[in-house]
């Protein structure tokens, strides 16, 4: 991702070499900034050159050199694959392990003069982080936003290509927004970013657990790798403080093992933080939480899901952590709008269109029951699976959808490299009432599928790929937008 640099203070080599005990061959020289992509080098770059799957990124150091990077540090490995031997390079034992906080240091140690409030979970994580960067503006703190949906930073847009950026790129996007007038900062933190050690250097004035359920499992191999994962957050190397939502057999193993000081969130009168009384209407949620204090708070939020109230405490929890007063905080939440997540699409008179990016078996049900319950009439889901990721799920997530839907549509989502007929012939296999089930592989055409099948009183649920606006199969990526599919097909169908 190319963006705006911070303004940095020049770091000499040898300067790195001393604080982080590591070796190189030209101490004086002076860098002003560090990257692991060849694309993104700026001139006067430290280019990180880490073993990938396929080949090793000193192969890739020549490129890097005529795009500006001053030097190179990178492993032993690297070292000998090194054609540029007179590039000045650091030597290191394990870079990426140290990646975070070497990044932080270059950019002269961003975290510390931010609140960065850290979320994390198999769902919910961008819905609360929107939540909690709404929250926080209302309540006179200027926060930016890192998560899958997208970056802002101090009001300027920016694509996201991972929910948890590389190490580099974080602490430049931490010093950007410093030097942009944030104070704090609202993010997702991803499992695959814990594992891989994105966010050393970073650190948090409070951290959030929302859930955990099957996902991820072609990366982490079992339930319990994927929670140790998240677990590594809610240790004293990253945060000060924690709240964690109980509500299933994960956040309840969670408090048991936490190691910083944590609140709990719940429906249960041994939590701290207790969510009563969830009312969901057409677009809205309204529920009472009861904080530490025994104090009632009525909390409306401007979107649907009653699975959402849990999204929500959390963040108003997180925020009285550090002292944010509640009344101000759940007032700057009631209306917050997030691309993808429960989103409307309304057209006088037609079906009710609803995306959302449930892409895992427990995120297709809450959708669901959260929608079924507001239908008057049927409920037709549009859903499909991506490739490349957790094929175990697949059976899970068709099942999910039978559950529910009046009628079921199997689609493409990202096929990505593998075969689009077996990933829906996988999720069918969930299936047992085959009867109200339809496959479709075209996404555009199963959607205008989904519409014709509907009424006025119907909800219509495209599922899976959310606020994303481009589709990959086969290596080309081509524009797709659900949200404006959707909304074409109940234009020409119901808007004459």
């Amino acid at each position: 991702m190319k963006f705006a640099r911070p303004r940095v203070k020049p770091v000499s080599l040898g300067e790195l070499a001393q604080k982080f005990k590591i070796e190189t061959n030209n101490s004086d020289l002076k860098i002003t900034g560090i990257t692991l992509n060849t694309k993104s080098v700026e001139p006067g770059d430290l280019f990180v050159a880490l073993p990938g799957e396929n080949s090793h990124g000193a192969n890739f150091v020549a490129e890097a050199k005529s795009n500006g990077a001053v030097a190179v540090l990178t492993d032993r490995q690297g070292v000998k694959a090194l054609v540029e031997t007179d590039f000045p390079v650091i030597s290191i034992e394990n870079p990426r392990h140290q990646l975070g906080e070497i990044s932080s240091f270059v950019f002269g140690n961003p975290s510390e003069s931010l609140k960065i409030f850290g979320i994390t979970g198999t769902n919910g994580k961008t819905t609360s982080a929107w939540l909690m960067r709404s929250g926080l503006e209302k309540c006179g703190i200027p926060t930016s936003l890192l998560g899958t949906a997208g970056i802002t930073i101090a009001g300027t847009n920016l694509p996201s290509t991972r929910t948890t950026p590389e190490a580099p790129e974080l602490q430049a996007l931490f010093a950007l927004a410093l030097e942009k007038g944030s104070k704090a900062i609202s993010m997702e933190v991803s499992s695959h970013a814990l594992v891989l050690e994105r966010i050393n250097g970073t650190k948090f004035v409070c951290t959030g657990f929302t859930n955990l359920s099957q996902d991820h499992l072609d990366f982490h191999k079992n339930m319990d790798s994927y929670f140790e994962s998240k677990a590594k957050l809610f240790t004293k190397e990253f945060s000060n403080k924690a709240v964690i939502t109980e509500v299933d057999i994960w956040g309840k193993k969670l408090i048991d093992n936490v190691e910083i000081p944590a609140v709990t969130l719940g429906g249960g009168v041994q939590n701290d933080w207790r969510v009563n009384d969830i009312t969901a209407a057409l677009g809205h949620v309204y529920f009472e939480l009861i904080d530490p204090r025994k104090k009632s708070h009525k909390v409306t939020l401007g979107f649907a899901g009653a699975f959402n109230a849990y999204n929500a405490a959390l963040v108003i929890a997180m925020a009285d952590q550090i002292g944010i007063d509640t009344r101000d905080f759940i007032n700057g939440i009631k209306d917050t709008q997030i691309p993808g997540r429960m989103q409307p699409i309304v057209i006088p008179g037609a079906a009710l269109g609803i995306v959302d990016y449930a892409h895992t078996p427990a995120a297709i049900n809450n959708v669901l029951v959260a929608l079924k319950n507001q239908t008057q009439g049927q409920l037709i889901v549009v859903l499909g699976a991506g490739g490349n990721r957790d094929a175990e799920k697949r059976p899970f997530m068709g099942s999910a959808g039978e559950k529910f839907a009046d009628k079921l549509i199997i689609t493409d989502d990202n096929p990505r490299d593998e075969n689009p007929a077996e990933i829906r012939n996988s999720i069918l296999t969930g299936i047992s009432d085959k009867a109200k089930t339809l496959d479709i592989a075209n996404r555009a055409e199963a959607i205008k599928e989904a519409v014709k099948l509907s009424s006025p009183y119907d909800t219509i649920a495209v599922l899976g790929k959310g606020h994303e606006t481009s589709q990959e199969i086969a290596g080309q990526i081509n524009d797709f937008d659900d949200a404006k599919h959707l909304l074409e097909a109940l234009q020409e169908k119901f808007g004459k």
